[in-house]
């Protein structure tokens, strides 16, 4: 069951990290932070940060494990930082893609929701 929004509501009608229903948390994003690599990005949103290379083209052997847990807002932020890393490696692509997540909990619409909003809210499709 959806957890009330007035749960999840701070008493000036704010979500507990102080943002509005449509707020999206501030955004740091940077191209071309690996020099070694072909292209890169850094992508950093409070708490998820995430960075993304181009090398090759090459087989790479996957170093490290990735989980990401069920967070649907890691994911947005990850399909931005790889978008950006390959327009900074000169992949001809058509447009950049940025990625984003909502939720609807109760009523309302939430933009970008937070960890605890994810878990307690329904997907859009």
């Amino acid at each position: 069951m959806d957890a009330p929004m007035d749960e999840q509501k701070d008493g000036n009608g704010n979500r507990q990290d102080k943002r509005s229903a449509d707020e999206i948390r501030p955004v740091f994003l940077k191209a071309g932070v690996i020099s070694q690599a072909r292209g890169s990005a850094y992508l950093e949103q409070n708490e998820t940060k995430v960075i993304c290379a181009v090398y090759g083209p090459r087989e790479l052997v996957k170093r490290e494990e990735f989980s990401m847990k069920g967070q649907l807002t890691s994911l947005a932020a990850s399909i931005t930082c790889a978008s950006v890393a390959l327009a900074n490696a000169g992949i001809e692509m058509y447009d950049l893609v940025a990625g984003c997540s909502s939720r609807i909990a109760g009523d309302v619409l939430l933009m970008d929701p937070t960890e605890h909003e994810e878990y307690k809210s329904q997907v859009i499709a």
